[in-house]
């Protein structure tokens, strides 16, 4: 699979904002702990979306592994009782100080890094955990003379382990609002193209947003089966031929909003 990298930070910010999240959620709709799990992997560093996301209304949406051995995103409305109690085990978690960086691989490139958002009862815990995939990290090998990794607090791997693994035995397969297809230039793709659907919104479309040449276009949720086996039939080296350009494509769903709510001031 193509492996995108921009080399300049307004590239890798194109698409790493909140472009992915609802422009509007409700009032009461505040999230209360989120956990993101970066890929060094993926095809679009910077775009990825919450493993884990729970709102004060007791929407919860989570990342599950499935029996056919995928992961997909699961959604649950947690009763008050149930809020109440995974309130309860989050707020067990949050201890001062936290520091606001920890690294376990600080030799390492190419690792995962997981944020941590927690604010329960005016009580915030934000941090970051270089070296901290979906898995609980095992022992570094550093050679003589490199950085000694940091020491993860066990408040911070138990608060990761618990929402990592979070689990609802009532959650439904997640279908998000919107996706986001997000285009960027590949016209140097030497195999044939697949011509994107003349149904779907186009680059012209009133809620397609353009950042700089890169472009990001909206389908319902509901689409998403449909989107997977039009890219499906993409050859390795093939690209999507949408308004006399050759594209490279990446899709992700559309959050309802939760960085805002972590932003330092």
């Amino acid at each position: 699979m193509l492996r995108i990298v921009f080399a300049l930070v307004a590239l890798l910010a194109s698409f790493a904002g909140v472009a992915g999240e609802a422009t509007q959620a409700p009032a009461s709709a505040r999230p209360v702990a989120v956990l993101l799990i970066t890929d060094p992997w993926a095809m679009v560093i910077g775009a990825d979306t919450p493993w884990f996301a729970l709102y004060d209304d007791g929407r919860v949406i989570f990342v599950e592994k499935t029996n056919a051995g995928a992961y997909t995103h699961m959604t649950a409305r947690l009763s008050p009782a149930q809020l109440d109690d995974v309130e309860a085990t989050l707020r067990g978690f949050i201890a001062e100080p936290v520091p606001k960086k920890i690294d376990l691989r600080p030799n390492w490139t190419d690792q995962p890094t997981s944020h941590l958002f927690l604010d329960v009862d005016g009580r915030k815990l934000v941090t970051e955990v270089h070296g901290l995939g979906h898995a609980t990290a095992g022992v570094a090998l550093r050679l003589a003379g490199e950085k000694q990794p940091d020491v993860l607090p066990a408040n911070i791997a138990g608060l990761h382990r618990y929402l990592a693994d979070f689990h609802v035995a009532s959650a439904t397969k997640w279908i998000p609002d919107r996706l986001e297809v997000m285009f960027w230039d590949y016209s140097y793709a030497p195999d044939a193209s697949i011509v994107w659907p003349a149904s779907w919104p186009d680059l012209e479309d009133p809620t397609t947003l353009k950042r700089g040449d890169d472009y990001s276009i909206f389908l319902p949720g509901t689409q998403e089966s449909a989107l997977i086996a039009f890219l499906a039939r993409r050859k390795k080296k093939g690209a999507i031929a949408l308004g006399g350009r050759k594209w490279a494509v990446d899709y992700r769903p559309v959050f309802p909003q939760w960085r805002d709510a972590f932003r330092e001031p």
